[in-house]
């Protein structure tokens, strides 16, 4: 296919139209999916005119990579120094990503579902400030996904179940970029422990992390969006247990069902500054700390409907399509992403 790129130039006038239209647009309600094998292309449409309507691609090569640019994550990213410049109606691939001009805090973000979440965000234009409780995970993985992405990704580490620590990431997305947009809460603790020998240490430890953190990073965000005047997202990380009763997690599952009903809640008090509230609750997924488990891929495969575990690309996806604008009329809802467990919900033990 890269090689027709390189010959278009010398097809018909309606071939390389059509090319332009399949190409371009094929992916433009996945907001401008540029094929990675244009990078290895320096063609250049000029003005392709149609019904008074005028297409433009451009490939350059400047210094950084194109993963940035890309919507489709299946695909390796590009590492050959391309960047892809995309004008519709004079606009660039910058406008057409979704999340561009929007900032996000993330909290628990220095690996697995919080860190996918960060990199998609940030891929697809947000300024990103990316919070971990351990320094060097929060660090290395902000200047990770600098690093792919070719967008900087702030790193500020701290307890986010912590005030202080709450107030200081809101303080610094504003101070940095001016406003505050998204904030997804997916800091969060799993005490496993039997219900007749739990401490009250374990239990205070999950309610501050799940449940006190998330409040109160949500009320200093609705805070700010209220002063804004713009709206805003909020987004809780909560879980299936939630919903289906699971062994030894009596208080990690109370918690994250109360996330679900402060979602709700909070429609009646921030509908009214176009702030959105809502919750994902992911099933068995397959991270670093899960994989860790060697029978765990299996196990969770033999249980979900759909033959696997969750990835966090797939909970990711779900994430953004609740903060984005696709989803400004949905709020107070929680959305399960777990291959269906839950709908017959097995027993792993």
């Amino acid at each position: 296919m890269a090689g027709s790129t390189s010959t278009s130039l010398f097809l018909p006038l309606t071939f390389r139209l059509n090319f332009a239209i399949v190409y371009i647009f094929s992916g433009f309600s996945n907001w401008c999916n540029v094929p990675t094998f244009f990078s290895e292309s320096t063609i250049e449409f000029k003005e392709i005119n149609t019904k008074n309507k005028q297409f433009f691609l451009a490939l350059t090569p400047p210094s950084e990579s194109s993963y940035g640019y890309c919507r489709k994550y299946d695909l390796p990213p590009v590492t050959t120094k391309t960047a892809i410049l995309f004008s519709i109606f004079g606009k660039t691939i910058t406008d057409c990503m979704p999340f561009t001009q929007k900032t996000a805090i993330v909290t628990g973000a220095g690996q697995g579902i919080g860190f996918e979440i960060c990199k998609r965000l940030s891929a697809e234009g947000a300024q990103v400030v990316l919070n971990d409780i351990d320094p060097d995970l929060t660090h290395r993985a902000a200047a990770l996904i600098t690093a792919e992405t070719g967008n900087e990704c702030l790193a500020l580490a701290g307890d986010a179940s912590d005030v202080d620590c709450i107030q200081k990431m809101v303080s610094r997305i504003v101070q940095q970029y001016g406003k505050l947009d998204i904030v997804i809460a997916n800091a969060g603790i799993t005490l496993f422990g039997d219900f007749l020998a739990y401490t009250p240490e374990a239990f205070q430890r999950v309610m501050q992390v799940n449940l006190a953190g998330s409040f109160f990073l949500a009320q200093a965000a609705a805070q700010q969006m209220k002063e804004q005047k713009t709206g805003g997202t909020i987004l809780f990380t909560s879980s299936v247990t939630g919903h289906q009763a699971h062994k030894q997690l009596a208080a990690y599952s109370m918690s994250k069902a109360a996330l679900e009903m402060l979602a709700k809640n909070l429609v009646i008090e921030l509908s009214p500054f176009q702030i959105t509230v809502n919750a994902i609750a992911p099933g068995a997924t397959l991270t670093e700390r899960t994989l860790d488990d060697p029978g765990y891929t299996a196990t969770w495969s033999a249980l979900t409907p759909m033959g696997r575990p969750a990835t966090v690309a797939d909970i990711a996806e779900a994430a953004l399509f609740l903060v984005s604008d696709k989803a400004r009329q949905i709020t107070g809802q929680t959305l399960i992403v777990d291959g269906g467990w839950t709908s017959i919900s097995p027993s792993p033990f």
